[in-house]
């Protein structure tokens, strides 16, 4: 458990005063260990980002090498999907193809094809599933409470019109009028 702000403020009183230029020294050594530590974890973080891009990368090499099996294009999209990377599949497909123009047959365009419309499913389903269920109550709930303010600028241009009914006959305007 942390120390609560009282004790602090008591172990600060009790504590003799520091030297000149002492608290800028802490200061100063107290950012360097915060840097230090960030430093490791940014380092970190692109080391695990590495890892990612090597594994997508050496399964991206294993579906040209067995260009012809599904289950190697199947492992490489789900690896792609379960780290949210699809653009990335997709990108490397896309590449793939206008790489070989003018060299690939026409099957390989088809297989092309079909396996960016699969991506692109996928991707669409991870939208869908994101958003939420209730949609179309969401949508009711915004129709009801147009409706509603629509009935209450009615309800006021009627008062309104009664207000300004009565004042005009006396000459006066409808918030000065007395009863």
């Amino acid at each position: 458990m942390g120390k609560t702000p009282r004790k602090r403020k008591a172990k600060a009183a009790l504590s003799p005063a520091p030297a000149p230029g002492q608290e800028r020294v802490e200061r100063v050594e107290r950012v360097k260990r915060v840097k230090g530590v960030k430093r490791k974890a940014k380092a970190k973080a692109k080391g695990a980002r590495k890892a990612k891009a090597d594994s997508a990368d050496l399964l991206w090499e294993h579906v040209l090498k067995h260009w012809s099996e599904d289950a190697a294009h199947a492992a490489f999209i789900e690896h792609c999907r379960s780290r949210q990377q699809l653009g990335c599949a997709a990108q490397r497909y896309r590449e793939h193809l206008e790489a070989g123009k003018d060299t690939l047959d026409p099957t390989t365009h088809v297989q092309v094809a079909e396996r960016l419309a699969d991506i692109r499913a996928l991707a669409v389903a991870e939208f869908k599933a994101t958003l939420p269920d209730d949609e179309r109550s969401f949508r009711r709930a915004r129709f009801v409470l147009v409706l509603l303010a629509l009935a209450l600028l009615l309800a006021a241009l009627i008062v309104l019109a009664r207000g300004c009914a009565g004042g005009m006959d006396a000459g006066l305007p409808p918030w000065s009028a007395s009863a």
